[in-house]
This record gives C-alpha cells, sequence and structure tokens, in this order.
C-alpha cells in the first residue's frame, strides 16, 4: 500500500524547493500539488513525485529547445492543417505582403495622394482581419458551442469586404 513518507505545506514545500536551488519554486510547488490533487488513489509517494518533476523539469527544459526544434515541431503540426486553411493563410501572406508594400512605397515616395494611401492601407489591413476572422470560424479546431457552416461564414466574409470595399471606393473620392 502506498503511504506518504512526510506530509508538509505549500509554504514548506516552496522553502525546501528553494533549498535545492529549482529555478522556479512557486511553478514546482503547483506543480506538485497538481499531482497530488490527480492522483488516482488520492495518495502518491514523494519518489513518485520526484521522478514526476524531473520528467517535467527535463522535458520543458530551454536547452531542449532549439530553433530547428521549433521549426520542425511547427512544420509537422501544419502538415495537419486542412487544405482549406492553408490556401487561406496564403491569402493571408498576399494581403500582409501587399500592406508591406504599400506602406514601403508611401515611406519611399511619399503621401502626395495621402488619401489614396489610406484607402488602399486600410483596404490591406480591413481585407486581413476579415480573412483572419473567416480563418477562425471555418478552423474545425475552434468550437465555441455554435457551429457554423462554411457557406455562411463565407457568405459573411464575402459581405463584410463588399462593406469595406465600398467605403475605401468612397474615401478615394
Amino acid at each position: 500500500m502506498k503511504h506518504l513518507e512526510e506530509v508538509i505545506s505549500t509554504e514548506e514545500l516552496i522553502k525546501k524547493l528553494k533549498e535545492t536551488g529549482s529555478s522556479n519554486p512557486q511553478k514546482s510547488a503547483d506543480f506538485i500539488l497538481s499531482e497530488i490533487d490527480n492522483d488516482k488513489n488520492g495518495i502518491i509517494t514523494m519518489r513518485e513525485l520526484r521522478e514526476k518533476y524531473r520528467k517535467m523539469s527535463t522535458t520543458t527544459s530551454s536547452n531542449n529547445l532549439t530553433f530547428t526544434s521549433i521549426v520542425k515541431s511547427f512544420f509537422e503540426s501544419y502538415s495537419k492543417t486542412p487544405q482549406k486553411l492553408k490556401i487561406i493563410d496564403l491569402f493571408l501572406i498576399y494581403t500582409f505582403l501587399t500592406g508591406v508594400i504599400v506602406f514601403t512605397y508611401c515611406c519611399l515616395v511619399g503621401t502626395y495622394p495621402f488619401n489614396s494611401f489610406l484607402a488602399a492601407f486600410i483596404s490591406t489591413v480591413g481585407c486581413f482581419v476579415l480573412t483572419t476572422c473567416l480563418r477562425i470560424q471555418i478552423n474545425p479546431i475552434n468550437n465555441f458551442g455554435k457551429t457554423i457552416s462554411i457557406e455562411r461564414a463565407f457568405t459573411d466574409y464575402l459581405l463584410c469586404n463588399l462593406i469595406l470595399h465600398l467605403v475605401v471606393f468612397n474615401f478615394l473620392g
């Protein structure tokens, strides 16, 4: 039968973790206490806690997080993204780059037709925001309790884009 080797309070646990040289004693104490709460029997030995904490600290070590491992992890998880979302992401990149080009042109050449610059920049920013909203709505991972059909989300997107571009064309004069 499992039993606790010693019973201590949270403050004492944090104090002991500080003495052992823990980099973040509060986080460590929270982890240990959550493990005690999540244990099936409600009883866990200190040895098991040490093993679980050691596993947690080695997996979240900053030495393991290199730039190449982060990029590799990103591309592995992004490969599971549906094709529709990848197409939307490409359009988002295009819209962002268009906004950067418009802003760069304004900085280099000047802002003589200032209304034209503002209209173009507002158009790219607004289109980027609306496309991001479309991506959030049709992403199957984002479930807000309400399911919106892809057709409804796309119709809303087109209607909002129409209103945005009417405002932009009106702003041009």
